[in-house]
């Protein structure tokens, strides 16, 4: 069964975002291809605040492509070479979890866990230090400097981005364990900026702090920002480190060690910095691709709809304006839902209903030859073999239609 909020929630973004974005009306083809690769760029934001995908050992909120932080990254030697240094800051830090009690007192946390562990992590930081801003001193909980004489030179001063300048290269805060990243406090004792929304607090130190990276924490969850996104609060890197370390699986422990520790601040090639980079451009080289296949894809259906006899079309200028416009929903649609699939946002995995009666990832991938799986798994994979659209089997185009008139 499909969510119904889901569904609606997909056709009615496919359809806004592709009317809003490209204009159907007045639009040229170009400027149609670059709305579809921007929404295959960004389609994570109609899905924000979803759970870390299971299986995998981050949650990439659009800071990194998710694709290089999959795939690319793991076949690097420089990483897997890292597993031998990362492993005794894993085992460190499972013995710290293993002793920690949960506590909705921050100052616990910080001084029981988050203190231990930037310390295992390589950093120097200072504590509470004062921050100017437009709306008085801030007290962010943590900067990380570079050094430790970098810290004296500041020590007692009240800081600007002037005087962190070269010297600091994160600000870092610290939440009471598992509070909510997203949403402010209402009540309470706390004062009004503290009891705002996490990202918004750290999006504000970074801001004045001028600092490259922000790293935000409740002890369980991990964040890494970047200054560039980090005021839209919903851009960023996270990990559930409790979860990584129970796995004893360095090579997913490495999605925490990685991008946390000190040398990752670093120029070098594996730091946060050149990760970013490279990241970026592989997203670049995959929308230059996906606008040549979009279009392609387009041209397909519009000549679909007009060839197939029993629609009866005629090639009159409002029949072609017609199937054009019919023909990029259509398309919007599909992207969606392949996305979701992809994603896990639909149960492709979990629901054998919808697996074996709406699934396009797996309809697609059907070949009239392919062999039947035997080792219990569904028969999908991440990366289906797309043959073209089964318009020869029967039920094929009426589950596709199913599918997309589930609202």
């Amino acid at each position: 069964m499909i969510p119904a909020w889901l569904t609606l929630l997909t056709w009615q973004r496919a359809e806004s975002f592709a009317r809003r974005r490209s204009g159907l009306r007045t639009v040229t083809d170009r400027r149609v291809l670059e709305a579809c690769v921007r929404m295959q760029r960004c389609g994570y934001t109609f899905f924000m605040q979803t759970a870390q995908p299971k299986g995998r050992p981050h949650r990439n909120q659009g800071l990194f492509s998710d694709h290089y932080l999959n795939v690319t990254l793991p076949a690097r030697p420089d990483w897997k070479a890292l597993a031998d240094e990362a492993r005794p800051a894993m085992e460190e830090i499972a013995s710290l979890l293993g002793t920690y009690t949960p506590s909705e007192n921050e100052a616990q946390v910080e001084e029981e866990l988050v203190r231990p562990i930037l310390r295992l992590l390589g950093h120097t930081f200072e504590v509470q230090p004062a921050l100017a801003t437009p709306e008085g001193t801030k007290r962010p909980d943590y900067v990380l400097y570079r050094d430790a004489r970098s810290v004296a030179a500041n020590k007692g001063r009240t800081l600007t981005d002037e005087l962190l300048r070269d010297r600091a290269f994160v600000v870092a805060d610290a939440k009471y364990w598992e509070r909510p990243l997203d949403v402010s406090l209402r009540g309470g004792k706390r004062n009004a900026f503290s009891n705002k929304n996490p990202s918004f607090q750290i999006s504000f130190y970074m801001q004045h702090s001028g600092t490259e990276w922000g790293i935000l924490t409740n002890g369980r969850l991990w964040r890494l920002y970047h200054r560039d996104t980090a005021h839209k609060l919903d851009r960023f890197y996270e990990v559930d480190l409790p979860d990584l370390v129970a796995s004893s699986n360095v090579e997913d422990f490495l999605y925490f060690y990685a991008f946390f520790r000190r040398a990752a601040f670093e120029d070098d090639p594996l730091g946060v910095g050149a990760l970013l980079g490279e990241s970026a451009d592989y997203a670049r080289s995959v929308g230059d691709s996906l606008k040549a296949q979009v279009y392609e894809a387009l041209r397909h259906l519009a000549q679909g709809f007009l060839d197939h006899p029993k629609n009866g079309l005629t090639v009159e200028p409002i029949t072609l304006r017609e199937i054009y416009d019919s023909s990029l929903i259509l398309l919007y649609r599909l992207l969606f839902i392949l996305y979701a699939e992809s994603r896990d946002l639909l149960p492709v995995h979990e629901s054998a209903a919808y697996r074996d009666s709406y699934s396009l990832a797996v309809l697609f991938a059907i070949q009239p030859d392919r062999p039947e799986r035997h080792d219990g798994r569904p028969p999908c994979c991440p990366r289906p073999r797309f043959g073209p659209l089964p318009t020869a089997e029967p039920a094929a185009w009426s589950r596709t239609k199913d599918l997309l008139a589930s609202r």
